[in-house]
């Protein structure tokens, strides 16, 4: 039997959760979500996303623990869907995508999404302030772990969801998925 395991990284705003949630509901599979995780850990801190993520520059123990938790999959039997830009490392097992998203278009959607720990009064600030936190992440993963996870020849599919439903995009990853087992 094989699992259906996939890492979803991607660019702010390019609808992981989203995807993420359909591939559950057709694969009974459990989501890990480090973003989640860290929005929990940072609001015990008293902080934003943003701010989390600049208090890791400085604060590597947290990144570390997440680390373990997410490499501790890969030995786990299961199914699974990784919402984390690092799964793709820790987790080699999982079949690695990247979601990419015009920024513009990710800034309008983070904004529509009215998340509590993002809260933004335009989309202009949003698309300010996800750079921010995506300068943020670029910087720490290449200085913790050497990687840029920015290059493309880290993931196995690259999807552009700019100009696609959640549905549509959730049917590429798997016709992508299938692909790679012999299994179209």
């Amino acid at each position: 039997m094989s699992y259906f395991r996939v890492s979803l990284a991607g660019d702010l705003g390019s609808g992981k959760s989203t995807v993420g949630a359909i591939l559950k509901d057709r694969f009974y599979a459990d989501i890990i979500s480090v973003g989640k995780i860290q929005r929990e850990m940072a609001e015990k801190l008293g902080m934003n996303t943003r701010e989390f993520n600049i208090y890791q520059e400085s604060h590597p123990e947290l990144d570390k623990q997440l680390d373990d938790m997410l490499a501790s999959y890969d030995s786990k039997e299961g199914s699974f869907i990784f919402d984390s830009r690092m799964a793709w490392h820790f987790v080699p097992s999982s079949f690695s995508v990247y979601m990419k998203c015009d920024a513009e278009e990710a800034a309008k959607r983070v904004v529509n999404a009215k998340r509590n720990d993002e809260p933004y009064s335009s989309d202009g600030e949003a698309f300010k302030k996800l750079q921010e936190r995506r300068d943020s992440e670029i910087q720490r993963y290449k200085a913790f772990y050497g990687v840029d996870i920015t290059d493309m020849s880290n993931y196995r599919f690259v999807v552009d969801t700019t100009d696609k439903t959640p549905e549509e995009v959730a049917e590429e990853i798997i016709a992508a998925w299938a692909k790679s087992l012999g299994k179209e």
